[in-house]
């Protein structure tokens, strides 16, 4: 079974693609952002996929689910409350999904590229919060340049170093990885983003929950917790323990925004009111509001979710996200297991090391992007993210890297058995 190409000239592209559109790293590094590597990349990627797409076999739902989210999103052109903000959001969703969302899934079939992917973020994290750190909480720019945006991202961006730390044996890239964990951790702190700070919550205790060696592991979370005490801003802990408090100002006007999401739901169940519309609706009157509203979005996922493409752009998201975890499931070690026993009933398949082996990074691979989408949600519940960028990077990786294990193990049952073997 061979679906997929390796032209490597592509993958250097794709590869750049991610680099920039995904991690914005053109706004870190001197003098990239002049060179126009975006669009660059984009219009290879448009030419490319579509001169491979044809022989494209791997798992197609998410990519259509995510083609009727835009069109979702385009509606919003024609009855939402305010189709220049909406323009935004389909002039960048787009092309992205053209070039880059779609390359991942013809380009990335090996599990080399994975490893390869892997490092390039866990550098682009390391790279982030160090600008991060140094701009006072801000990130380098595009859709991670707001607090709340960076933190979410660098909070999805935590499993990797951790889950790399695993497939090393030198010390010293093992250590490397730590550091980067403890960086991060502190760029997050800085961003003074409570949405963020929550998100790292329950990362921390699945991560504590799973690792092997809980004594280690309590005590890189203790070294963990004294750098991020000592390098936190003064206004660290007032603000994280703020958080629970309803009556806070920030608190009280996010509950206001969420009343005020239902009530516009209420009056556009089916379609919402548009992609960026909801601050529009309020402000000429779809629904009656007696405070002050200056926000121009309801700070959640989930409200922005009903408010702005309503009942059918839900469903449509649900579904891509469901979808996603239930293929992260099938990725886990112990399910890749059952294709090794009794494959048919007639067809008993031995492991080696290598497969085994290779089995274990999917496995690894799987966990960390499991981990990830919980940390994104968590933070979504004080953030909107409806239409940010790294939520849809990482939807697409899982359907490479479920589209590249299939391949994988298909070839070494052909390659090793006289049998007969159909795509499964």
């Amino acid at each position: 079974m061979q679906y997929h190409h390796q032209n490597k000239l592509i993958k250097y592209f794709l590869f750049l693609n991610i680099a920039i559109d995904l991690c914005q790293l053109h706004h870190i590094i001197p003098g990239m952002k002049y060179l126009k590597l975006g669009i660059l990349t984009q219009l290879s990627l448009m030419f490319f996929n579509i001169a491979y797409f044809y022989s494209y076999q791997g798992d197609k739902k998410i990519i259509i689910l995510r083609f009727l989210f835009i069109l979702v999103v385009i509606s919003g052109l024609f009855w939402g409350q305010d189709p220049g903000r909406t323009m935004l959001i389909v002039k960048s969703d787009i092309p992205r999904y053209f070039s880059g969302l779609i390359g991942i899934c013809l380009f990335l079939n090996r599990i080399d590229d994975f490893n390869n992917i892997m490092k390039m973020l866990n550098i682009s994290a390391f790279l982030i919060s160090i600008y991060v750190i140094m701009h006072n909480g801000h990130g380098p720019g595009g859709m991670l340049y707001d607090e709340n945006d960076v933190g979410a991202f660098l909070v999805m961006l935590i499993p990797i170093p951790y889950y790399l730390y695993s497939t090393y044996e030198n010390m010293w890239k093992k250590n490397f990885n730590v550091f980067i964990i403890i960086i991060i951790f502190i760029a997050i702190v800085s961003t003074m983003s409570r949405g963020a700070m929550v998100g790292t919550i329950p990362i921390l205790f699945i991560i504590w929950i799973k690792s092997k060696n809980k004594l280690l592991s309590t005590f890189l979370l203790s070294i963990l917790f004294v750098s991020v005490i000592l390098f936190a801003p003064p206004k660290f802990i007032s603000e994280f323990i703020s958080i629970s408090d309803v009556t806070e100002n920030t608190a009280a006007d996010r509950l206001y925004y969420w009343k005020l999401s239902w009530l516009i739901f209420l009056e556009k169940p089916l379609l919402g009111v548009g992609a960026l519309g909801w601050a529009h609706a309020i402000w000429f009157g779809l629904v009656p509001y007696d405070l002050s509203v200056t926000n121009i979005t309801p700070h959640s996922l989930y409200f922005q979710l009903i408010s702005e493409v309503g009942i059918i752009g839900t469903v449509i998201y649900v579904s891509i996200i469901y979808i996603t975890i239930k293929n992260l499931i099938f990725l886990n070690y112990k399910n890749l297991n059952k294709n090794f026993i009794n494959y048919k009933k007639n067809l008993e398949v031995k492991k080696n090391e290598k497969l085994d082996r290779t089995a274990n990074l999917y496995s690894i691979y799987s966990s960390t992007f499991l981990i990830s989408i919980i940390g994104f949600g968590v933070c979504s519940i004080f953030i909107s993210t409806l239409f940010y960028p790294p939520i849809h990077f990482l939807v697409f990786f899982v359907v490479a890297l479920k589209n590249s294990w299939k391949q994988y193990f298909s070839n070494y049952l052909e390659e090793n058995y006289d049998d007969s073997i159909e795509d499964f």
